[in-house]
């Protein structure tokens, strides 16, 4: 079983942060969708609660105390001018305007504490960054117009602990709620043959955008293919793809150190999801944990592609709506 480290980090920012919960709920349409298209049945949900229409949702969430709660920030424009070095006035046509995060809680302005993690493979590793964040903790800036004062944060690194990945207890898991929500849509179509027991099903969640390219082509899916590529297998190694629900954007960014644009990228949208399915789980289950570590896709090192095998909330369906 692969380890990581978990590197704790209190960021205190200047930035509000509100927990709040949807009124009717938020749940999760992936294992229903699969088993209502293989049953050849139109899959609409709406809303468990009063029937209205379901939209869907984008955003973020932590779970505390098996309760999952929603994340929401405040925001406010900065109106800024350009000045005329010659003249020391006001430069024609150069007014723009700053979309910035709150600097503290808009009630009792106390700072807000956001508190994220860093996983990488090993102690040593993990005791040298929480050394580095502990030197440098008041000299770290982030977001764009830091030249302009904004994003300054001072960031507390706790001691690292030992974490297991547990991917092959969520895969179990996720196999057990799609083949009793199997059984469940059987009324539609008694005739449809039943889920092989050889055949395991996984999903692959993108936590953060990736930047994916297949064949020297970007992409939004994660094809077979490039699953195995990402984790060093061998085609002959078996694996099914089944469905996706992914969503794309463009992305560019100011490199300071040469004072240049960075090329715009296709980038494919953190929450999307693919479900694989292989009868040779075996093979699989060291490479996922590895490939949970590093990421997949291109430009790993600067936080694109973290992914997750078989996240939690796939098992929230409609009726449990949280």
């Amino acid at each position: 079983m692969t380890l990581g480290y978990y590197l704790q980090l209190p960021l205190v920012l200047k930035i509000s942060l509100v927990l709040s919960q949807k009124k009717n709920g938020i749940f999760d349409t992936l294992i229903d969708r699969f088993c209502a298209e293989n049953y050849g049945y139109p899959y609409d949900p709406n809303c468990p609660t009063d029937g209205g229409r379901v939209d869907p949702f984008s955003g973020f969430y932590s779970i505390f105390n098996e309760d999952y709660y929603i994340h929401s920030i405040s925001k406010r424009l900065l109106t800024r001018v350009g000045i005329n070095r010659r003249r020391a006035t006001a430069e024609d046509q150069i007014l723009y305007s700053i979309e910035a995060l709150n600097e503290s809680k808009e009630k009792r302005g106390n700072p807000i504490v956001y508190s994220g993690s860093i996983l990488v493979p090993d102690s040593q590793l993990a005791s040298s960054l929480k050394q580095f964040i502990e030197q440098r903790r008041h000299n770290f800036r982030i977001g764009g117009s830091t030249s302009r004062g904004l994003g300054k944060v001072e960031i507390t690194a706790k001691q690292p602990i030992d974490v297991k990945l547990d991917i092959e207890a969520r895969i179990q898991k996720f196999n057990q709620k799609l083949r009793k929500r199997w059984q469940t849509w059987k009324i539609f179509n008694n005739a449809k043959a039943e889920l092989s027991d050889e055949q395991t099903y996984f999903t692959v969640g993108l936590q953060s955008d990736a930047i994916l390219t297949e064949q020297w082509r970007r992409t939004t899916v994660i094809s077979p293919e490039m699953l195995k590529e990402f984790a060093e297998l061998d085609n002959s190694i078996c694996l099914d793809f089944h469905t996706a629900y992914s969503s794309y954007d463009y992305l560019s960014g100011w490199n300071s150190a040469w004072g240049l644009m960075k090329d715009v990228e296709l980038i494919t949208n953190k929450g999307a999801v693919y479900l694989f399915s292989t009868n040779q789980l075996d093979s699989w289950l060291k490479p996922l944990e590895e490939l949970a570590m590093r990421g997949v896709g291109d430009r790993t090192c600067e936080g694109f592609g973290q992914i997750r095998i078989c996240d939690e909330f796939h098992l929230i369906l409609r009726e449990e709506a949280v």
